[in-house]
């Protein structure tokens, strides 16, 4: 029997993102495919566009929640999959035959193991750019990319978001997994999603609120964080700001990605694509 894949996906007032985000997911050509989608109680069109949806939908949640890792929380709870993951309003799955390489992989389907991470790519206003992911399990930085990311649904049901962190909480769930010995991902070469630059995440409104739950969660799981790193912390703030007023959006982000090619360039153990 085929690997059930619970595909989570969260809004709110997204009518203008959500439909590339929704035909990616209803037209996979996998079979075993859950759709869960946890609405925040949108009072613009998207709920009307999904109640048009919901004979294609398995399950369909409309309430208030107290943040994003709340309504993820939800989705994961009501996912009754084998692997869940999360393409959120705005994002999209890659390809549709993505979910049935994954899952009819033989290296998944002996193994089960119990997360699978893929590459992806970012979009900025409409253009998509290039990527890069970590090929060695313990290099792959502060987080997962969730939107690439099957997690084994047992591990998830046991392992929740905490909804205290507004920003982060992904990373936080993988360092407490790291912290728990749960941390066994595979990697895969395939590219599973494409998502947006310039949500919660990655919006510089929340520059300072998500380092710093950065530099708590480094705190919490490896007792370092001084002065220097707060300095640190604030000048990056202010520099992010500096250069996206200097330069606009899409420089701004291609230079962040330049960056990181530099960066990993100078890591063997890493993967520049």
């Amino acid at each position: 029997m085929s690997l059930k894949v619970s595909v989570v996906t969260i809004c709110l007032n997204n009518i203008s993102v959500i439909r590339p985000t929704m035909e990616s997911i209803l037209g996979q050509t996998y079979k075993n495919v859950e759709t869960v989608v946890i609405d925040g109680g949108s009072t613009d069109e998207t709920l009307g566009y999904l109640e048009s949806l919901r004979d294609r939908l398995d399950c369909l949640v409309s309430e208030r929640d107290r943040g994003i890792y709340d309504a993820m929380n939800k989705g994961v709870l009501a996912a009754t999959g084998d692997y869940i993951i999360f393409i959120n309003a705005g994002d999209r799955l890659f390809a549709p035959d993505v979910i049935e390489r994954v899952m009819t992989d033989e290296n998944i389907t002996g193994t089960r193991p119990g997360i699978i991470s893929g590459r992806y790519r970012y979009e900025y206003d409409g253009r998509l750019t290039d990527y890069i992911r970590p090929i060695k399990a313990g290099q792959e930085g502060s987080s997962l990319p969730h939107q690439a990311t099957f997690v084994a649904a047992a591990l998830h049901k046991d392992n929740l978001f905490d909804t205290r962190y507004r920003i982060a909480g992904d990373r936080e769930l993988w360092s407490r997994l790291k912290s728990k010995g749960l941390f066994d991902v595979r990697y895969i070469d395939d590219v599973v999603a494409v998502f947006s630059y310039g949500g919660a995440s990655s919006d510089l409104k929340n520059d300072t609120r998500r380092y710093l739950e950065d530099a708590y969660i480094r705190y919490l799981y490896s007792n370092r964080f001084g002065y220097a790193d707060l300095l640190k912390l604030l000048g990056k703030v202010t520099l992010r700001k500096a250069l996206y007023s200097l330069l606009g959006g899409w420089l701004f982000f291609r230079l962040l990605r330049a960056i990181k090619i530099f960066e990993h360039m100078k890591k063997p153990d890493r993967e520049v694509l």
